[in-house]
């Protein structure tokens, strides 16, 4: 998804960006709930390279993943 907005995995990014509560990308299957939320996602990382942003990372925690920027 990164690599698709033009942008490098860092572990030096630390700024929140955005949050994805798993809970909230549920759907009937499996299969659609990841769909949902690598949409919402990549929403996310397109627009932030948009904005120029070369860099990114995502943190799993609490059944949320949080997108620094």
């Amino acid at each position: 998804m990164m690599g698709h907005a033009g942008m490098r995995r860092s572990d030096a990014c630390t700024q929140p960006a955005a949050s994805f509560v798993l809970t909230d990308y549920a759907a009937e299957t499996e299969d659609e709930s990841y769909c949902l939320l690598w949409e919402a996602m990549n929403a996310e990382f397109e627009q932030l390279g948009a904005q120029g942003c070369t860099a990114a990372n995502c943190v799993f925690t609490d059944g949320m993943i949080i997108l620094m920027r």
